[in-house]
């Protein structure tokens, strides 16, 4: 879920605060200028690293690095983010290493339009430590998410439906998600005190022989608090359950059991 995640909270600000009537502005070409360019960082200490219903990882430490530019109107942007466990784990049946550092590499474009956004891109997983054999994958996305504000009474959900192509594994991903920030500070006299939740629900289907379906469900609840505008402490808990199998290994095989976790984050974006 930590791309859907990622993505939601970037969409907010690009709805709210980039949205286009469908015109595609050459200013940041003709003029550039830092107001268009946008900087963000985390780091994130986690009990386990979950991917779509498969346990990767305990103890971990987790790190990212975003950059985004408009460009005729798009929002262009590239980022890292990795995964790092606080100690190796061996399988003593079959000697397999089950806590796996991972690092991705993302890119994409993102367009506004009233009170939808549009986003694809191209990510690459890869893990320094091969694991069976499989030490990459690399996949397509695209996605729309929508401003509920002016329809729902100022409540902003954020629903939004993601499609994954995995090239390795021929794998279909659909995920839907929903995600709501909580002003908590305007009812206790702490403004920038939140509670994010989210939500999200996705189906995976397998063209080739690996394995052929199943579902996964998460959800997440943090408590933040904004210490600056550019500067944001969270954390909360985290629940991932993964369903309905059919003749399904999934990437890596490992626990498939309901789980959860918590983390700690911290967040600084220019």
């Amino acid at each position: 879920m930590k791309k859907i995640a990622t993505i939601l909270a970037t969409l907010a600000l690009a709805v709210s605060a980039n949205a286009h009537d469908g015109s595609f502005s050459t200013k940041s070409l003709t003029s550039p200028s830092a107001a268009a360019l946008k900087l963000t960082a985390t780091g994130e200490y986690t009990t386990a690293y979950m991917f779509r219903g498969d346990k990767l990882a305990d103890d971990s430490l987790q790190a990212s690095v975003e950059i985004s530019y408009e460009i005729l109107g798009f929002d262009a942007y590239a980022g890292a983010w990795m995964n790092t466990p606080l100690h190796h784990k061996i399988d003593k049946y079959t000697d397999i290493l089950k806590n796996l550092s991972q690092a991705d590499f993302y890119g994409g474009l993102m367009y506004s339009l009233y009170i939808v956004v549009f986003d694809v891109g191209y990510q690459y997983f890869w893990y320094p430590y091969e694991h069976e054999g499989k030490s990459y994958q690399n996949e397509l996305y695209g996605g729309i998410t929508l401003d509920t504000t002016d329809l729902l009474f100022g409540f902003n959900l954020s629903p939004s439906v993601y499609y994954y192509y995995n090239f390795q594994l021929d794998t279909h991903n659909v995920e839907a998600s929903l995600s709501y920030e909580f002003p908590l500070g305007s009812y206790f006299g702490f403004g920038g005190l939140t509670m994010p939740i989210s939500a999200n629900y996705a189906f995976v289907k397998c063209q080739g022989s690996a394995f052929d379906q199943y579902m996964y469900a998460g959800a997440t609840i943090d408590l933040a608090y904004s210490i600056t505008r550019y500067f944001t402490i969270s954390g909360g808990a985290r629940y991932c359950r993964r369903f309905n199998e059919r003749s399904c290994e999934g990437f890596f095989r490992h626990e498939k059991k309901d789980q959860v976790w918590y983390g700690v984050k911290i967040e600084a974006g220019f």
